[in-house]
């Protein structure tokens, strides 16, 4: 599945819990777009997989820690959006305008500077622990997803049925 699905639009969908791993086997995948969800924690392990990616959309969501160099240095990735979490930490390529043809939109984090959030609710928002592990969207071992996937990619619930995506 993962070189076939050319996009993934799951925006405005109420999602939650950590992303998991399986978002890296997605490898051919153009369009991810997990934007306006209440989706937690750090960024998953393996996003360097993700080659054939252009546009990854990430804002509005709960996300923190780092936005690691392994995004930003995607080969194609040309508009990486992740304005709105409480991301505490970026690799200097993820800073707008340091790599040429990618646009770069980290507004509304917890980073020292202009156009972010208010350092009371950084403080707020990160004082809550989150373990994706022990939410169960994690394997033990880090990086076990992106080799060898140990659960269906997406469960979607809807009212009274739920989908899962393989």
């Amino acid at each position: 599945m993962g070189n076939t699905l050319e996009e993934v639009l799951f925006s405005n969908n109420i999602f939650s819990g950590c992303l998991p791993e399986e978002i890296t086997l997605l490898n051919g995948t153009k369009v991810i777009d997990l934007s306006s969800n209440k989706l937690i924690g750090d960024l998953p392990e393996g996003l360097e997989y993700l080659q054939q990616v252009e546009t990854l959309e990430i804002a509005n969501n709960i996300f923190r820690g780092n936005v690691p160099e392994t995004v930003c240095s995607l080969p194609n990735l040309n508009n990486f959006t992740f304005s709105s979490n409480y991301f505490t930490a970026k690799d200097p390529m993820c800073k707008p305008n340091a790599v040429q043809g990618l646009f770069v939109d980290d507004k509304n984090n917890c980073f020292p500077g202009k156009n972010q959030r208010l350092e009371k609710v950084c403080k707020a928002a990160l004082s809550r622990p989150v373990n994706c592990t022990a939410i169960g969207c994690r394997p033990s071992n880090p990086g076990i997803g992106s080799k060898t996937p140990h659960k269906p990619i997406v469960r979607v619930k809807t009212r009274g049925s739920t989908l899962a995506i393989k």
